[in-house]
């Protein structure tokens, strides 16, 4: 099943929230309309608003209002702006296959856009009736800063464990797509229960989708992705199967392996690539996946059957399936 599939019980709900992104990122100055307009060429797949919209729908009898969807439209915002800020970070030079802002326009200005976007969003979310949206991703974006300064701290490091990475990886991505469950759920006036089954799915199917993808930055096609394979590596970021192998390998293997996360050749990320194949650290990690898809399905299982739902566990399987 395709995205357009999945999305087909919120199609025009997305279209109002794509509407109100691109009102938030309108100016009247050239400049920042340039660039604004660059990060609207840059679109992804709209996983975050369709959650918030997906999650609503299903507890509240598939009404949509106007709060719903400026909740979707400013999350998307948040998420944006961590995308910025992860390529600063990371020294991104792609991203969709375009040019990330900091290799456009360089880190002064990219770090103030991201910047800028968070302000659109929380002065979006401050609008709201629902105290505990603006609650739920306070909480939520400081904690995603928390496992980015975490995570920076343990560059380079080889002695982070598994725990350690899962921490990391619960606070910069799953705790978003929990929260946009979460607000949705919220915003869609459910019950305590249905509140934390939502969220609980997100947490789960944000924690499968950052390992697929920390997979998919090792084995990952470049022109399907967009973006440049091994950046985790070279930028010394162990991540799941980068811990199964240290984990696994001989130690003098893991010694030759560990001396090229310091590089970004080409050549020793296919080593590295090698080494995953053959110490099945891909398949080890493609066995935590299914268990958090299979925790991520047992929530939503325990709500009501409806498109949404159906929905929300297709995007799941969809997602985990990806190959960019």
């Amino acid at each position: 099943m395709n995205l357009s599939e999945i999305y087909k019980p919120i199609k025009k709900d997305l279209e109002r929230v794509e509407v109100e992104f691109k009102r938030q990122l309108s100016s009247e100055d050239e400049f920042i309309a340039e660039i604004n307009g660059h990060l609207i060429g840059t679109s992804g797949k709209r996983i975050r608003p369709a959650l918030v919209l997906l999650s609503a729908k299903m507890v509240n009898g598939r009404l949509v209002t106007k709060e719903i969807i400026n909740l979707a439209a400013a999350i998307e915002l948040i998420h944006t702006a961590t995308l910025i800020h992860d390529d600063i970070i990371d020294e991104s030079d792609l991203r969709r296959k375009k040019k990330t802002l900091n290799s456009k326009w360089g880190n002064d200005i990219s770090v103030l856009v991201g910047d800028y976007l968070y302000s659109k969003a929380f002065s979006l979310l401050s609008g709201l009736d629902d105290h505990r949206v603006l609650c739920s991703l306070s909480v939520t974006t400081n904690g995603m800063c928390e496992g980015e300064l975490f995570q920076l701290h343990r560059r380079y490091k080889m002695n982070i464990t598994m725990d350690e990475y899962l921490e990391i990886i619960r606070k910069k991505t799953a705790s978003l797509m929990a929260s946009c469950c979460e607000c949705g759920a919220f915003m869609g006036k459910a019950d305590k229960r249905g509140v934390k089954l939502l969220k609980d799915f997100g947490m789960n199917f944000g924690m499968a989708f950052q390992i697929v993808d920390d997979c998919l930055d090792i084995i990952g096609d470049e022109r399907r992705l967009g973006k440049s394979i091994g950046s985790d590596a070279s930028k010394g970021k162990l991540t799941l199967p980068l811990i199964y192998l240290k984990n696994s390998l001989p130690n003098k293997e893991w010694k030759r392996l560990q001396e090229m996360f310091s590089s970004s050749n080409g050549t020793n990320i296919s080593v590295i690539k090698e080494a995953a194949k053959k110490y099945k650290a891909i398949d080890y990690c493609i066995e935590k996946v299914k268990g958090y898809v299979s925790a991520a399905e047992e929530n939503l299982m325990r709500l009501e059957d409806s498109p949404e739902r159906k929905s929300l566990i297709e995007l799941v399987h969809y997602s985990v399936n990806r190959k960019s």
